[in-house]
């Protein structure tokens, strides 16, 4: 079985071709432009290093956020349309999932972390067998001081951004995971697509917070009822 696995739900692009659980070729990289053009370079350059063709590919399997809201669009719809030329199936995986998974069996609780602009973060908790133990949220740095109870691993790109905020109102709660392990891996993703437990078949993106265009709509609505 092949699968395909595309995340694109932060700025590193990801994408994995898998035998079974083997990993026959992966590629991940920072993108500095946008995911558009990235992503489908990735997929065909693995497709044509792998010596395989599209219609071998099984499955697709694609990061579904919470992240970049323009990266998510652009992977999912990337990968609904790969799926839907080969005629194979599509499944997802939650990116806080994905890299929360990169520490399993930690010594401790994991807190899957990453920036989410605006001075707030994307996160959720689970145990050290990376069992979900809180739902992704959107929160302020500072309040995860009512969250955090007992030593956390934290993991995701957001300890880059927040390490000192985390560090003082934590204090020894705080355990910062290494940078290796910050982002969501394709690998990952597609050996979650195949797990039942873990993959989701409703293929839309996990936002958690809304979009700055509903955002914007938001406010013009409220503004419109006061004049």
């Amino acid at each position: 079985m092949h699968i395909l696995a595309i995340d694109t739900s932060t700025e590193i692009c990801s994408v994995a071709l898998l035998k079974d659980n083997d990993v026959i070729i992966e590629t991940s990289h920072k993108v500095k432009t946008g995911h558009s053009e990235t992503v489908l370079i990735a997929v065909d350059h693995i497709i044509k290093e792998a010596g395989i063709k599209k219609t071998d590919i099984n499955l697709v399997a694609a990061g579904l956020g919470p992240g970049s809201f323009t990266g998510l669009r652009i992977g999912i719809a990337t990968a609904k349309g790969l799926a839907a030329a080969v005629g194979c199936d599509i499944r997802g995986v939650g990116t806080l999932h994905a890299i929360a998974e990169n520490v399993k069996d930690s010594v401790f609780p994991v807190l899957s972390v990453i920036d989410a602009k605006k001075g707030e973060v994307f996160c959720a908790v689970y145990s050290k067998e990376i069992q979900e133990l809180m739902p992704p949220i959107n929160i302020e740095p500072l309040l995860l001081k009512d969250i955090i109870t007992q030593q956390t691993l934290f993991v995701g790109n957001a300890v880059e951004v927040y390490s000192d905020t985390f560090r003082k109102t934590l204090k020894d709660l705080y355990v910062a995971a290494g940078r290796e392990l910050w982002y969501p891996r394709a690998s990952v993703i597609g050996r979650l697509a195949m797990d039942g437990n873990t993959a989701i078949k409703d293929i839309t993106p996990i936002y958690v917070r809304a979009s700055d265009a509903t955002l914007l709509l938001e406010k013009l609505k409220a503004l419109n009822a006061v004049l």
